[in-house]
């Protein structure tokens, strides 16, 4: 799903190889319309959430599933070279963005939580969430690195969240799955 890294690292590669180019990659594969990647990008996103299952330990509750806006998103997910060219920045946003939301997907497919609710913030860690257990988060640093963590609704605690890495595919989301839950517990714990 877009949650993986791979797609992620696709999208920031795409930004110095599009440059003025015609052509758009997605995944290794070469597209002639920016409309044709994307669509590769939300099959892939598709086929990795039809493998999620329900977590096997599920947290309960409720989360705020917070994502950064498509402004964010642009600012600071897309690293621009020199000659970098509109479209191609529109492009890895449109990928960037997709992967992000489609991450809440997993994890409301998953049934990390009982309930779960998607926002868009400028600011996802000032996001108030005191109306839910958890909030579930994504943040940039300046240099471009996303990292989503998860805090309790008032926002006291915060773990970072991971998938493992060395999966793919449904098989990394339903890790991120996995270690959600796992922050959940040890943040109930504190």
């Amino acid at each position: 799903m877009k949650r993986n890294l791979k797609v992620i690292a696709c999208a920031l590669l795409a930004v110095t190889g599009l440059a003025s180019c015609a052509h758009f990659n997605y995944n290794n594969n070469r597209y002639s319309t920016r409309a044709e990647a994307v669509a590769a990008a939300k099959a892939d996103i598709a086929a990795t959430l039809a493998g999620v299952v329900p977590t096997k330990d599920r947290a309960g509750g409720s989360a705020a599933i917070v994502v950064p806006t498509r402004f964010v998103i642009e600012q600071d997910g897309v690293r621009r070279g020199r000659f970098a060219d509109p479209e191609a920045v529109g492009y890895v946003a449109d990928v960037l963005e997709l992967a992000f939301t489609g991450q809440g997907d997993v994890v409301a497919h998953g049934q990390v939580f009982d309930r779960t609710e998607p926002f868009r913030a400028l600011d996802t860690a000032s996001f108030d969430a005191h109306a839910f257990d958890f909030k579930l988060f994504l943040v940039s640093d300046a240099s471009g690195k996303w990292q989503w963590l998860l805090s309790t609704g008032a926002g006291n605690q915060r773990i970072p969240i991971a998938a493992d890495a060395t999966l793919k595919g449904s098989a990394r989301a339903n890790s991120f799955n996995a270690a959600v839950a796992r922050a959940a517990m040890d943040l109930r714990r504190q």
